[in-house]
């Protein structure tokens, strides 16, 4: 069975996370394909929505395919190709002319987060749950948490996330600017999203990708050198916490 599922309803097409029975971690497989899909959406798509199947948006990197990049001695976090992937998809994300929401319906942890946090939107339910999770799994974010988390939510809170670990509800979310919307269920998500995909649509052409790029000029100067510097932080604690990560990280070997 396909780990991505491709849907389109009206002017709104869908992107389901299939990987339920991995928490839908972050594979190369499914972030080439989630890549791909997205650039290729067809001119008459208005909105572009991240879903997910099972109780977890997305647990963050597949594990058992980056954990060789992070124990071995003649390896590094930026030699994993799925960690290019997943880099290349976040960039991806941010830079294709079509809004895209992230939709949560249970837990978003880790990279997780930091796929949600790529999107323009970020619309939950009331069950949805945040967390970073990296300083528990020992591990530092490598997919941009610690600079488009402050973006969103500020510095103070953004270190509660990273550092002290703390999981919020989506009440919390909505209060803090992390979720932008919060529904009482599905059905109501599902509606919202239906009223947003329609009036997007009836919009001039270009209107929302104009105003997207316009948006992008609020954020911080995005001119790499500040993932660069979050890569090369999580390339010195690899280098030197090798055997803290191989027990760590010994069961996804």
């Amino acid at each position: 069975m396909s780990e991505l599922l491709v849907s389109d309803e009206g002017p709104l097409r869908r992107y389901t996370l299939a990987r339920s029975h991995r928490r839908n971690a972050l594979s190369y497989e499914l972030c080439d394909q989630l890549q791909t899909a997205i650039e290729s959406a067809a001119e008459d798509v208005a909105l572009l929505v991240i879903d997910h199947e099972g109780d977890t948006f997305s647990s963050g990197a597949d594990l058992t395919e980056v954990a060789p990049s992070l124990i071995t001695d003649d390896s590094g976090p930026a030699e994993s190709r799925t960690l290019q992937a997943i880099w290349g998809l976040f960039a991806a994300i941010e830079g294709v002319a079509k809004p895209v929401v992230a939709v949560v319906n249970g837990r978003c942890m880790a990279g997780g987060l930091e796929l949600a946090l790529s999107c323009d939107l970020i619309a939950a339910t009331n069950v949805a749950r945040f967390l970073d999770g990296h300083l528990a799994g020992g591990l530092l974010p490598g997919g941009g948490a610690a600079i488009r988390l402050p973006e969103r939510v500020g510095l103070a809170r953004s270190f509660r996330l990273l550092v002290e670990g703390i999981e919020i509800d989506a009440a919390t979310a909505l209060a803090w600017g992390l979720a932008d919307d919060v529904f009482a269920d599905r059905l109501e998500l599902e509606a919202w999203l239906k009223r947003l995909g329609e009036r997007l649509a009836g919009s001039p052409p270009g209107l929302a990708s104009a105003i997207k790029r316009q948006l992008s000029a609020a954020r911080h100067p995005r001119d790499g050198r500040r993932f660069q510097m979050e890569l090369a932080e999580l390339e010195t604690y690899a280098k030197n916490n090798r055997q803290e990560l191989r027990s760590r990280l010994r069961r996804y070997t």
